[in-house]
């Protein structure tokens, strides 16, 4: 900097040593070069100083690429994600999906995606249509309330008095009459199934015999021995054609079964209370929760699954 200086005929007259402090803060609000910025060190001509931040940046792109370079990683690799190297101990030949992780990730991703209500309550408010939300405090259980009015929202400003109930309440009577409504409902699934192979084999059986019968047509058979191995397969193609025609065909396609578990062993064996909500959600139910003052005091959901008519109502 004092070659800078006397090069253009100055010399100086102060310095600001601002090396402790970090080179991305604002030059104005620095405690030894702010106080210059704003005039208050008296009258100079100019500024010389080191381009710190630049050459911070500089530096560190630099050893990023070294380090790339060389296989090496910088710091651990994002979640889901893992460093391969083709060689033990060597550089890093590339980042692959952890065979474990990614799944748990994907998982995650999935059951938020499947989830558009961002994990709320299963109820809404009878008063202004709007999702009940969960409150928790240290002297009293957990609570589903609705707090669009208290937010401001004007679709909720005659929300008065807003609904509140208990959420070990609500939860167990929805949990209750889901079971009693759909507990012994079957779960099906949709599979492919192969068939069981008679179709394709008559097919077969037919095309073998077509070909046989042109051979014998060409003159491949006229040795006596020839002949008599001749009506030998045909005749046993020919048997084995009448039992398959006998035998009911099954096609392949797509096919309806039972799983063999009832809705009851799917919510029983929900690993969480997201899953639960997740089974909620497949059937559609909804709940509508009005205050005590209300003069409706019951509201069943509109509701249906997989083996329900969807505009059957309760």
């Amino acid at each position: 900097m004092l070659a800078v200086a006397a090069s253009i005929g100055g010399h100086i007259i102060g310095w600001a040593d601002d090396w402790e402090v970090s080179g991305a803060a604002d030059p104005m609000t620095r405690p030894k070069l702010g106080p210059w910025l704003r005039d208050e060190r008296g009258p100079y001509d100019g500024l010389v100083a080191a381009a710190e931040l630049r050459a911070i940046q500089r530096r560190n792109r630099d050893t990023m690429v070294r380090t790339r370079a060389a296989g090496r990683p910088k710091g651990k690799s994002s979640y889901g994600f893992q460093y391969v190297r083709v060689v033990m101990g060597g550089k890093i030949d590339h980042i692959a999906l952890h065979p474990h992780a990614s799944a748990v990730i994907r998982e995650v991703a999935r059951r938020v995606l499947a989830d558009p209500e961002r994990v709320t309550p299963v109820a809404l408010c009878g008063l202004c249509g709007n999702r009940l939300y969960p409150q928790t405090s240290a002297d009293v259980p957990p609570r589903y309330v609705c707090t669009a009015r208290n937010k401001g929202w004007l679709s909720a400003q005659h929300c008065r008095p807003a609904p509140l109930i208990w959420a070990e309440k609500l939860d167990a009577y929805v949990e209750g009459w889901f079971l009693r409504e759909f507990g012994d409902g079957l779960i099906y699934e949709t599979v492919f199934d192969p068939g069981n192979g008679i179709p394709e084999r008559i097919a077969e059986v037919r095309a073998m015999r077509e070909r046989l019968r042109a051979d014998c047509e060409a003159g491949l058979y006229d040795a006596a021995d020839d002949a008599a191995w001749f009506r030998e397969r045909y005749g046993t193609l020919s048997s084995e054609l009448a039992s398959l025609e006998r035998e009911p065909q099954r096609a392949p396609g797509m096919i309806r079964r039972p799983t063999g578990e009832t809705v009851a062993d799917r919510w029983r064996n929900a690993p969480d209370v997201q899953a639960r909500k997740e089974i909620l959600m497949d059937y559609r139910v909804r709940v509508t929760l009005f205050p005590v003052s209300h003069p409706v005091r019951h509201v069943a959901g509109v509701m249906h699954g997989p083996d329900r008519d969807p505009d059957a109502a309760r």
